[in-house]
């Protein structure tokens, strides 16, 4: 079901279990596409993709439709919308070791203030909000990590720690943020003009 170019990109994995994870998420991925396009079958779906990766539908099979897929160890999430550009971001906390390095080169100066006067158990789900919340924003821009500056992209007003899920808008986009399962961030950027509007978002676990 699966394109040569993605099974090309599933055998450059190492790991035995990456790879699963590779081959089952593009799979659901097609299958999830085919439930909004009947018309194509799921083997049928082909992508192009932007100069830094990000994969495109073919507007020649649904034109005007935007999806984009991400996954942290077994959780799965994908967002799929009529509604512009987007993009999700997932990671389950405890991945990341949470040194002074990794604060410089994510945290804007505002939020490493706010960092720096929360409570040690808070430390943790606040770099993860920052973190899915920003790498959301720069998926549904299209753009690379490589080449954007994190630091630039400011957070501390909008991040609320006491609460499960919230939604806010920010310069003409959307985002929503709450949790999957116990211990998985996820965060999603909608730009859409800034309209409360909700795509629809599947998960996998």
């Amino acid at each position: 079901m699966l394109s040569v170019a993605e099974k090309q990109r599933a055998e450059a994995f190492l790991k035995p279990e990456d790879r699963e994870r590779y081959l089952l998420s593009h799979l659901w991925l097609r299958e999830i596409l085919s439930s909004y396009e009947p018309a194509v079958e799921a083997a049928e779906w082909c992508f192009r993709h932007n100069r830094f990766g990000k994969p495109l539908l073919d507007p020649f099979q649904k034109k005007g439709f935007w999806f984009n897929l991400s996954h942290s160890q077994e959780t799965f999430a994908l967002v799929c919308t009529d509604l512009g550009s987007c993009g999700i971001d997932v990671e389950e906390q405890g991945g990341t070791a949470l040194g002074e390095g990794v604060h410089d080169l994510v945290f804007s100066k505002e939020e490493g203030a706010c960092f720096e006067r929360l409570l040690p158990e808070e430390k943790e789900a606040y770099f993860y909000r920052i973190w899915t919340l920003k790498e959301a924003e720069l998926k549904a821009l299209g753009s690379g990590l490589l080449e954007a500056a994190l630091t630039e992209i400011d957070f501390h007003q909008e991040v609320e720690l006491e609460k499960e899920s919230y939604t806010f808008v920010k310069e003409g986009a959307v985002y929503w943020q709450g949790y999957e399962g116990e211990r998985s961030v996820v965060s999603l950027c909608l730009l859409n003009g800034g309209e409360m509007i909700y795509p629809k978002v599947h998960s996998l676990d």
